[in-house]
């Protein structure tokens, strides 16, 4: 049985395209204003949210499109659609990074670490401390059932 949050995720991924829940990877398929919506979608779960459930969902939906498609699209999409000027987002951004390619992660983390705001700089210094690491829990998360 789903968690409401699954059922609400499938139901808003299936009213951007019918199957996206189930094939995140047919993203690439739909127009570009289309797949921007739903990489802002997917950011504001992944990101914003500090349910669990709705985290995760973000990200593996993320973490189920093509790699280098999405590495060339994701930080328009954040920059647009989350506040990067808030700890929590940057951490969550950072991770989701960490999942896709480490080295967006790594220049991320490394541009954050330079942030005249304390609370987003430390966050990118603690990344940088132990990427491998911090990338290494959030690949493990994703296989975490649904709470």
């Amino acid at each position: 049985m789903l968690c409401p949050y699954a059922i609400r995720h499938c139901e808003q991924m299936d009213r951007f395209h019918s199957g996206l829940w189930r094939c995140p990877a047919l993203i690439v398929s739909l127009p570009a204003d289309q797949a921007t919506s739903v990489l802002q979608y997917l950011l504001t779960l992944a990101c914003e949210c500090q349910n669990h459930a709705n985290i995760l969902l973000g990200r593996r939906a993320l973490a189920a499109m093509p790699p280098d498609w999405l590495a060339d699209r994701i930080h328009t999409a954040a920059k647009t659609r989350l506040n990067l000027t808030d700890d929590w987002e940057c951490r969550r951004l950072i991770e989701v990074y960490a999942v896709i390619d480490i080295n967006l992660a790594i220049a991320f983390a490394e541009a954050c670490s330079n942030s005249q705001d304390s609370e987003i700089a430390t966050a990118g210094r603690e990344f940088l401390d132990d990427p491998q690491g911090i990338a290494a829990i959030a690949r493990l998360c994703l296989d975490q059932p649904l709470p």
